[in-house]
């Protein structure tokens, strides 16, 4: 297993994917504590995702901790 903060896993998230895709169980903490885990897709997962249009996601807030 590899656990990594959020400020590693922003910097190494190539290595990260790889790692999942690899079978690696990889976790992203935040605070000292397991927050997300890197997953690879099945194949089906990709029948319900579509492109996000690049300018769409500049207008994105991300939540507060009050709101998650």
């Amino acid at each position: 297993m590899i656990m990594v903060n959020m400020h590693k896993a922003k910097s190494t998230l190539s290595q990260l994917v790889e790692a999942a895709l690899a079978g690696e169980e990889v976790i992203i903490s935040r605070r000292g504590k397991p927050a997300v885990q890197i997953v690879p897709l099945d194949d089906r997962s990709d029948e319900n995702l579509r492109p996000m249009d690049p300018v769409s996601y500049t207008h994105l807030t991300l939540p507060t901790n009050r709101e998650v």
